[in-house]
């Protein structure tokens, strides 16, 4: 895990700001963020950086390079540091965000572009729409069974 220094977090908030349309930026400058090898993306605070430790992991999930695809999906947690900001939100209905919190793809009629998800105000991390599928990026360890709180 490694810290990205100050140029590579303005880099890092650019993609995240064109990606998702945000409405401001410079949101990721008053924290410390790392990337492990995987390209899994952490944010914490910046007195992180007063200690001297080497970290497999710490803070928030913030969300996932992919390299290949060429873009970053935020967590659930990144959504919701975020996604107030975004003007690419996808709003689901009752029926959707159940199957999207079970970790599955929904069939949405919606340009294709990336989304932040949301259900009632709350942010459930993001999508792509390709074909009029929204393809769910939550992984399996994430995933729910069971819903109990909609």
């Amino acid at each position: 895990m490694k810290p990205l220094n100050s140029r590579q977090i303005k880099k890092l908030n650019k993609e995240i700001t064109g990606l998702y349309n945000l409405k401001k930026n410079n949101l990721l400058k008053s924290y410390s963020i790392f990337e492990n090898n995987k390209g899994k993306i952490y944010i914490t605070t910046k007195e992180i950086n007063k200690l001297n430790l080497k970290l497999n992991s710490i803070g928030i999930y913030f969300a996932k390079r992919h390299p290949r695809l060429n873009l970053i999906t935020l967590s659930i947690e990144g959504s919701q540091l975020l996604g107030k900001f975004s003007r690419n939100i996808l709003e689901l209905n009752k029926k959707q965000i159940e199957e999207w919190i079970k970790a599955n793809n929904i069939e949405i009629k919606k340009p294709d572009n990336i989304y932040t998800v949301s259900y009632k105000n709350n942010f459930f991390g993001t999508g792509i729409i390709n074909n009029n599928i929204l393809k769910n990026f939550i992984g399996k360890d994430r995933k729910l069974k069971e819903i109990l709180f909609l």
